[in-house]
């Protein structure tokens, strides 16, 4: 190889490397961002900016201490920068739940102490029943590509019955018709918003707390693959026994994922890396394929 053709494949092969790279970094940052929020009824149950918690643990925690918000609270990252998602909630009420105990760290027991409220249909002293709702917009600014979110469930400390609650999705415009809009929570008897998904339960034990072992199914769900810009969120108690059957939604996390662009682009600079080397041997003044 001359040196003329040398410097050709050597920029060539730089040039490919840098615009892969540049890809892989972008999926690399979609898989960076988490979003936590926090619902809590005290100052004391709030996490501050330092405490680490969740299932992917993280810092920089949003705190939703009002058992309704109609006009959306605008999410910071784990990073403390802002996001363009916003969050509204309607629920019956936030409401303490079992003291967490065991090894759970001081940001989870935060986190799990308080939650919105569902409450069954045919609870003893509870007309009309009542589904806390989360409604995320403003989703694809942040998350261009995969996200997941997860949902974590408390338990209830006044000796109530907790009811298995099944987790309801309506996307885009389907979200924002299904959206209540309104103080109180979903209040349909025990049917779900109409046009949503069943993304499965989740089905708390009853009267030890969160003792810092993540469990699905248990005391969070993580609904995997989205892709939505709106995201509603219904959480609808469908089981249990006794007079009283309830659920307390703690929290939820936000997180992206790698997009699979990001191992077909790997494939790319391999591929395209071999072919540069094919050419590092010629004849002088011809091209050969």
């Amino acid at each position: 190889m001359n040196v003329a053709t040398f410097k050709a494949c050597g920029s060539w092969l730089a040039t490919v490397s840098m615009a892969v790279a540049t890809a892989l970094a972008g999926t690399a940052a979609q898989a960076d961002i988490v979003i936590g929020l926090n619902f809590h009824s005290g100052t004391q149950y709030a996490l501050a900016a330092t405490d680490v918690a969740g299932l992917t643990p993280a810092a920089n925690w949003n705190n939703g201490g009002a058992d309704n918000n109609l006009s959306g609270l605008t999410l910071n990252r784990s990073t403390g920068t802002a996001s363009t998602v916003t969050a509204k909630w309607s629920s019956n009420g936030i409401y303490e739940t079992w003291t967490p105990g065991g090894s759970a760290s001081a940001g989870d027991a935060k986190l799990m102490k308080n939650g919105l409220r569902s409450i069954r249909a045919g609870s003893s002293g509870w007309n009309p029943p009542t589904a806390a709702q989360i409604f995320l917009e403003n989703l694809n600014a942040t998350f261009p590509g995969t996200y997941n979110v997860t949902l974590f469930v408390g338990e209830w400390d006044n000796n109530f019955t907790y009811g298995a609650s099944t987790i309801y999705t309506n996307t885009d415009a389907s979200a924002t018709s299904a959206w209540v809009g309104n103080n109180g929570g979903y209040t349909a008897s025990t049917s779900p918003p109409a046009g949503s998904t069943s993304q499965g339960l989740l089905s708390p034990s009853n009267g030890s707390g969160f003792n810092g072992t993540w469990t699905s199914g248990v005391n969070y769900r993580t609904i995997t693959g989205l892709t939505a810009d709106k995201l509603l969120l219904t959480g609808l108690v469908t089981g249990g026994a006794g007079a009283w059957q309830v659920n307390n939604f703690t929290g939820m996390q936000i997180t992206g994922v790698p997009e699979p662009a990001s191992v077909a682009l790997s494939g790319t600079a391999v591929a395209l890396a071999a072919g540069g080397m094919l050419l590092r041997r010629r004849p002088r003044g011809r091209l050969v394929a």
